[in-house]
């Protein structure tokens, strides 16, 4: 409930891929009594939801922190799967909720933040790391790849192509760790965005499409999701695919 008001009580904004300072923001001060009213709402409504999901039919779950592409190892055999990875959009989340990890004591040192970050998806270049990857088995992503590498010099960041197959990899050893807990028929229903850097677009469901055969699993469907806007250098317009994939343990 306190992570939920900090931004509107602090000095910084959050846009883009991370935390802003706007100007004059040293002198900016906020009323305690801001703060009590903001929490003393979000204690409310949080009352209010707690009451309205009272009648469940089960008020048990387990929660697994850790980097997903370990903790997916770790899985008890399951009949259902739903997510939203990060997207390929070069966001660090880590950085994103950079304020609300260090007030709520999630972090506690650099040390803490960096290894943190490390344990996100390779979806970003914020933190050099390695983008080793294994063979891709996706034509599509293969093409990508060499359409991004032509154009590295235009692009804010050089390591953008190797990161893009990164994120692919990485989402390749998730998917094959749920498989081996998801029982024969069981359902994996993932919300993933597409991308576009120097003007190359990243079709993510369409890559995934090519790859999860191999991966033991089958297609059952790719829903338009809505249509996300593009990055002001990329024109800002509402153009990349968003999309609902579900997948069939084969």
């Amino acid at each position: 409930m306190l992570a939920s008001i900090l931004i509107r009580v602090c000095n910084a904004t959050v846009s883009g891929k991370g935390r802003r300072y706007p100007r004059g923001w040293e002198a900016r001060t906020v009323d305690p009594a801001v703060v009590d009213f903001a929490l003393g709402d979000a204690c409310l409504r949080a009352i209010y939801q707690i009451r309205r999901y009272s009648n469940r039919l089960t008020f048990e779950y387990d929660i697994l922190r850790g980097d997903s592409r370990v903790v997916a190892t770790e899985l008890e055999r399951h009949e259902l799967s739903v997510f939203s990875p990060p997207y390929p959009n070069s966001f660090d989340y880590t950085d994103v909720y950079n304020i609300e990890l260090w007030t709520l004591e999630y972090l506690n040192s650099s040390f803490a933040n960096k290894t943190l970050r490390e344990q996100t998806f390779r979806n970003h270049v914020q933190i050099k790391r390695s983008f080793e990857v294994n063979k891709s088995m996706s034509r599509t992503l293969d093409t990508t790849i060499d359409n991004l590498r032509q154009v590295r010099s235009y692009l804010w960041d050089r390591d953008i192509p190797e990161m893009i197959a990164a994120y692919f990899d990485d989402m390749r050893t998730v998917l094959k760790a749920l498989r081996k807990r998801l029982s024969s028929g069981g359902r994996v229903y993932m919300v993933l965005g597409d991308s576009r850097y120097g003007g190359v677009d990243v079709p993510v469901a369409r890559i995934l499409s090519e790859e999860i055969s191999a991966l033991g699993f089958e297609a059952v469907g790719i829903e338009p999701f809505r249509s996300m806007r593009a990055s002001p250098q990329q024109g800002g317009r509402s153009e990349l695919g968003e999309n609902l994939m579900t997948l069939r343990a084969a």
